[in-house]
């Protein structure tokens, strides 16, 4: 297999170079370092949840701007029936946009239950605004 290709088949080495990279070097960083072209960096830091700078420097989460404007609601107060009435929306689709943030933060059921994973979501928000998410791993 090719290894510009995006299904590239990453080594222990260049998957361990990425992660410890990913909060300090840009994907073109990483990419140029490792010889690979930048969708198959990019494919591997969403496959593997890894959040990473941004194009501006600023460590992304990786959260639609729907997904967003949920996590923002969820830090006011709003419970799933009032986002979703705010937002016009079924409370499926909330839930739904609620269980891909926790997944996007890196919050699992397997460490934390529901309530704890929507106070940990709120917090990182809170800490971390729209720069969400700088430290991920610190909660």
């Amino acid at each position: 297999m090719n290894k510009h290709m995006n299904k590239h088949k990453f080594t222990d080495k260049e998957k361990e170079y990425i992660r410890e990279n990913a909060k300090t070097s840009t994907i073109s960083e990483m990419a140029e370092a490792l010889g690979l072209r930048y969708a198959s960096i990019v494919y591997f830091l969403n496959v593997n949840k890894i959040p990473h700078l941004s194009r501006t420097g600023k460590c992304e989460s990786g959260l639609s701007p729907r997904e967003f404007e949920v996590l923002s609601l969820m830090a006011k107060g709003y419970s799933n029936k009032e986002i979703a009435d705010e937002l016009f929306l079924s409370i499926t689709t909330i839930k739904t946009h609620l269980s891909n943030i926790y997944g996007k933060l890196l919050l699992t059921g397997d460490n934390w239950g529901h309530a704890e994973m929507r106070v940990k979501a709120v917090l990182m928000y809170l800490n971390q605004g729209e720069g969400l998410l700088n430290e991920v791993w610190k909660y």
